[in-house]
């Protein structure tokens, strides 16, 4: 069936006219449209513009023959000519009016191609605003002729749909459509950060919307003046730049290589504690202009809890969210924030372009290149790609380098070729003998919006409403019992969770995480648990059974072609058992030699004679998991798969009840317990034991499962299990995140009114929802929010176990800030989550990094 796409299909001229009142501006609007007919010279004129269009004889395409871009730029073009006929410069804007339909192909689909005066000057895919093309200053008496191309992309299918539109033009004044402000603000008394009331000023560097976006050939300087009496300045910008050092004058200067929008919030810091009303004069200085605003503020003084008489901690976290009069208008407007998206780290971020010009690059010898006339950047990758000066990807085969390089851009010698390249070069000079080209260097860098989702957020735990930290938050620092903590959030039941962050407010490597080797209580990593091999030992606690027992056998992956293990027969181990456990080694009898797993397949009658193995390339180590091998297949690439059989302690069950009971500690348990015991529970705070301030809560180590039609999920070594939190936040299209514990038995506690009374002191870990609500993300970078430490930590949540492998996986935190999962047996830091009682009281401090809260009783 052939599907028609109609531009233009109604057999009429309409007109429109428009007074923008209250601006005294004229603009003059012409709709018209093609109909087959004679090719007669049709004229209409608005009193602004006159247009000239001849109907088309060919006004069809067919949308079931997507075509690439340099078959649509051949096809006959829609044209008329626009002459301004009115006493001032005009801006003609060319936009679609497009008839809604059920089927219709998406504005994305089609590819459309603007010719001035037979000069191709945009190509472009139809956007939501439906504007084609702006053609800025249109000179009084001038006359232009346009072609508009459409076609529907090569890489759209879109069968059975239909597109019907109109084509509008736009004549305006320029006088006053002219420059854009270059300067704006905008001002709340409610938009507080961190304790810091602020101003968010955008400036712009671009006289029309449509020059957005451009590179510059020769970079454009700008400067940002903001000051004021009893103030002092910090600020980020939406380029990464910042200045955390109060100023009492705040300059910034800018160099711009594009034309684009740069938002900068400026925090205001008063120099009194009293409530001031004050001005705030921000100037920029473009291309020799001036502009200016003044903003009249009206700020909170410093100190505002102790100022107000908010002694409680959690009372001044609250108020301190908006310098709120009282706790329920707090509580109300952090409600009413809603929902943040966990699909989004917190703070979100994008690529920008980073340019440094006089740069060279040496291309490496051997290699070849690829140049391009333009490129594309993708901000949400920060990947560059090479284009054709038409606009096609499909780059141009590699070359040697030459003076034909010169203007243009490349990736240099790399892999990359042409696309997903980090950093471009455009070429100024090249020298052809040593394989250097000198030039502007693009690359690109990070920036954090700031629009992203900062400061509490309300949500549900066990004991009823919780307020949580999320975010760059730099307002969430106790000092406590000699150690530096940040608060996660207010607990449902009014207590107030903190995490462990050693000797430092900030970021600060593993010295935000408990050590029991160092004196200083603090620097130290460790293993969640030495025991895997099962989906039992994902628990902070964990059970085993009775007898050692052997395994159906399943298919595993994890032989290493290259390495050489013991291999024996079953008598040959001994099983011993250690706090955590069972395990097994060789017996000081064995005398056999090592093999790797290729030798094992060539000979059946050893492999038949020792299936048994450690994994392990030494004689005196042990394992947790003894395998017997009962076939091996070698395929591509050296993979390896074998029919193995586990002998193991993990309960051979898939009753829930059993394989989580809670017998034997974790690592992470001991050491955190052991910590407590000898680092931190004879220590003082403000003259009391600092277990006066700690009570008990729920620790959640959530190992209910989500079964799935892809995998048999249970609890056996034959199957994968999938715990609820890998569902929650790695597998969801939507990520979700829970404070609410299923299970009484994963709620540990020292008490049976917060679980399961398993705890012998009221420390635990934090859990990867905890991490998610914070900012953290699955396998995304997140170098600010407030938990990131520079280096791994762990949380308390289960994963998944991936039976192929044995390995037995639990959430933790990268260097990056990204929320990613690792096999138990990987060091990491533990990083002690204690809950203070809801009646604690600041003595001094307003949770900042330099003056972060001090407690007492």
């Amino acid at each position: 069936m052939k599907k028609i796409i109609k531009l233009i299909n109604k057999k009429r001229i309409s007109l429109l006219l428009t007074i923008i009142l209250g601006l005294g501006i004229s603009l003059g609007a012409v709709y018209f449209m093609y109909y087959k007919k004679d090719d007669r010279l049709n004229n209409l004129s608005t009193g602004l513009i006159s247009l000239d269009f001849k109907e088309l004889s060919n006004v069809a395409l067919t949308s079931n023959v997507p075509v690439i871009d340099e078959v649509g730029l051949r096809k006959t073009p829609y044209s008329f000519k626009a002459t301004n006929t009115s006493a001032v410069p005009l801006a003609l804007t060319i936009k679609l009016d497009v008839l809604e339909k059920e089927k219709m192909i998406p504005l994305g689909a089609i590819s459309y191609g603007v010719f001035i005066n037979n000069k191709k000057v945009k190509k472009d895919y139809i956007h939501d605003d439906k504007i084609l093309y702006t053609y800025e200053n249109m000179s009084v008496g001038e006359t232009i002729e346009v072609k508009l191309y459409f076609w529907v992309d090569y890489y759209y299918d879109v069968p059975d749909q239909d597109f019907e539109a109109t084509i509008k033009v736009e004549a305006n004044n320029t006088s006053s459509f002219g420059e854009i402000t270059p300067l704006t603000l905008s001002y709340n008394t409610s938009n507080v950060e961190n304790n810091k009331q602020y101003i968010m000023t955008s400036i712009k560097n671009y006289a029309t919307n449509e020059e957005k976006g451009m590179n510059l050939l020769t970079p454009e300087n700008l400067k940002l003046e903001v000051s004021g009496d009893n103030i002092r300045f910090t600020y980020k910008d939406s380029l990464g730049n910042a200045e955390t050092t109060e100023q009492d004058n705040l300059v910034i200067n800018y160099t711009m290589n594009q034309k684009l929008d740069t938002n900068v919030q400026i925090f205001l810091s008063p120099t009194t504690n009293s409530n001031i009303t004050t001005d705030v004069k921000i100037k920029l200085t473009k291309d020799g202009k001036e502009y200016e605003q003044v903003q009249t503020v009206t700020l909170v003084g410093g100190q505002y809890c102790k100022t107000n008489g908010f002694t409680k901690l959690s009372d001044c976290i609250l108020v301190s969210e908006n310098f709120a009069s009282d706790v329920e208008t707090a509580k109300t407007y952090i409600e009413n924030k809603g929902k943040p998206d966990l699909n989004k780290t917190s703070p979100e971020y994008t690529y920008l372009q980073d340019f440094t010009e006089n740069q060279t690059f040496t291309g490496t010898s051997g290699y070849k290149w690829y140049f391009g006339d333009k490129y594309y950047f993708d901000s949400a990758t920060g990947k560059f790609t090479l284009k054709k000066s038409d606009g096609t990807t499909n780059e141009t085969t590699q070359v040697d380098l030459s003076n034909d390089a010169i203007d243009k851009y490349t990736c240099g010698t790399t892999n990359f070729g042409y696309q997903n390249c980090q950093t471009i070069y455009k070429v100024e000079s090249v020298n052809t003998s040593t394989r250097q080209i000198m030039g502007q260097r693009i690359t690109n860098k990070v920036a954090s919006s700031l629009e992203g989702e900062t400061g509490l957020y309300k949500d549900e735990d066990d004991d009823g409403k919780t307020y949580y930290y999320r975010g760059a938050v730099t307002n969430n620092n106790v000092l406590f019992g000699g150690y530096y903590w940040k608060i996660i959030r207010i607990n449902g039941d009014g207590s107030i969770r903190l995490i462990f962050n050693g000797n430092s407010t900030g970021i600060n490597n593993n010295n935000a995480s408990i050590s029991n080797s160092n004196a200083s209580g603090y620097g130290s990593t460790y293993a969640y648990n030495p025991v895997f091999g099962g989906p039992t030992y994902v628990g902070y606690m964990y059970n085993e059974s009775e007898d050692v027992w052997e395994s159906d056998p399943a298919n595993h992956t994890n032989f290493a072609i290259g390495k050489s293990y013991y291999w024996g027969n079953k008598n040959d181990f001994d099983v011993l058992e250690d706090k955590y456990g069972t395990y097994f080694k060789l017996k000081s009898t064995y005398s056999g030699e090592p093999k790797t797993i290729v030798e094992m397949s060539n000979d059946a009658t050893q492999l038949a004679a020792t299936p048994y193995t450690c994994k392990e390339e030494t004689k005196v180590a042990t394992c947790r998991v003894l395998y017997k091998v009962e076939s091996i297949t070698i395929g591509n690439n050296n993979a390896i798969t074998t029919s193995t059989k586990y002998l193991t302690k993990h309960p051979n069950t898939s009753d829930l009840s059993e394989v989580n009971k809670n017998n034997i500690n974790s690592n992470a348990k001991n050491q955190l317990e052991e910590w407590y015991e000898n680092k931190f529970m004879t220590k003082t705070n403000n003259g009391n034991p600092v277990t006066d301030y700690i009570v008990d809560n729920t620790f959640c180590n959530d190992r209910s499962i989500t079964r799935t039609n892809n995998y048999n999920s249970g609890y056996k070594l034959t199957e994968h299990t999938f715990f609820s939190g890998k569902t929650r936040l790695l597998d969801n299209a939507n990520k979700e995140a829970i404070l609410k514990c299923i299970n009484v038995n994963d709620k540990f506690s020292t008490t049976e009114k917060y679980g399961n009374k398993k705890l012998k002191y009221p420390i635990g870990l934090i859990t990867a929802d905890e991490v998610a609500l914070a900012g953290g993300k699955y396998n995304e970078n997140n170098q600010d929010f407030y938990l990131r430490t520079n280096k791994y930590f762990w949380t308390m949540t289960p994963s998944c176990f991936e039976s192929a492998y044995t390995y037995t996986v639990v959430w933790r935190v990268y260097p990056t800030g990204l929320l990613t999962h690792n096999n138990v047996t990987a060091d990491s830091g533990l990083r002690a989550v204690i809950n203070l009682t809801p009646n604690t009281l600041i003595s001094e401090g307003d949770g900042s990094l330099n003056n972060p809260y001090q407690l007492k009783l």
